[in-house]
């Protein structure tokens, strides 16, 4: 599963690494704004307000990014459409998942030199709960956005989607957020042109839509309505459909801007 999902990624990234760049545009605009705010702020109040802000408006573009990168996986081409769509749908998701990550933010910021200070072994304690506790929230909240896109859970039920998610497939958030901390080395040199916070949304819609098949092929496990005792899922067969339209592609292909593999896209 996970190599298919490595291969989704990369060839839904390229065949529309024009809006990955887009999107990723939109970042690095808020990104600017943000430091000419802090440029401009004149006290430790103002720098937590333009923290927020940005937080905020980064939440609220990628649960609507996580729509059009709902489109790309799914084959479709009216990605600006499917932007604006969930735009109009999640913005308030975005709001609570910007507002979390900026909660987070500010508990590391201003108690990580505290407890520092502090020293001795209740320092220490109290700092190593605030990581773990700030730790499990981030990679509770980088499935937010596919969450809203895939399941059209809203708010605090996508909240609650998001850490069934990791609560269920802990190994797979692990790997989701060192491949996205990769993805962000490589985007760095390449002025975050590719793949990006974009590619981040992308590989985490694609990995939940994937992890949905065996959520599907327990639940009929359970119910004894088409699933089997194995412990394993089949994901051969599980992921039938999702080659069929990805197609066979070859490293190659990569030359070519917008080419399509074999499958029905």
């Amino acid at each position: 599963m996970i190599r298919f999902l490595l291969k989704k990624t990369f060839w839904d990234g390229w065949d529309n690494l024009l809006a990955l760049a887009l999107g990723n545009a939109a970042w690095v605009a808020l990104a600017a704004l943000a430091a000419g705010g802090f440029a401009l702020a004149q006290s430790a109040a103002a720098d937590a307000l333009v923290l927020l802000a940005a937080f905020l408006a980064a939440g609220v573009h990628g649960c609507a990014w996580a729509g059009s990168c709902r489109a790309m996986a799914e084959g479709g081409t009216r990605l600006f459409a499917a932007w604006r769509a969930a735009l109009s749908s999640t913005w308030r998701t975005g709001l609570l998942t910007g507002f979390l990550y900026a909660a987070g933010t500010g508990v590391v910021l201003f108690s990580l030199p505290y407890y520092v200070a502090l020293g001795g072994i209740a320092g220490a304690a109290a700092l190593g709960v605030i990581l773990w506790l700030v730790a499990t929230l981030g990679l509770a909240l980088q499935w937010m956005p596919a969450v809203s896109a895939v399941s059209q859970a809203r708010g605090l039920r996508a909240l609650r989607m998001s850490f069934g998610v990791l609560a269920g497939n802990p190994a797979l958030s692990l790997f989701l957020w060192a491949y996205n901390a990769f993805q962000l080395a490589v985007s760095v040199p390449l002025g975050m042109f590719a793949p990006g916070p974009s590619g981040l949304v992308l590989a985490s819609v694609e990995a939940l839509r994937l992890d949905m098949l065996r959520y599907r092929w327990l639940a009929d496990a359970s119910a004894g309505t088409g699933g089997t005792a194995q412990r394993r899922p089949p994901w051969g067969e599980l992921l039938a459909a999702e080659r069929e339209r990805l197609g066979e592609r070859k490293l190659r292909e990569a030359l070519f801007f917008g080419g399509r593999g074999k499958g029905k896209r």
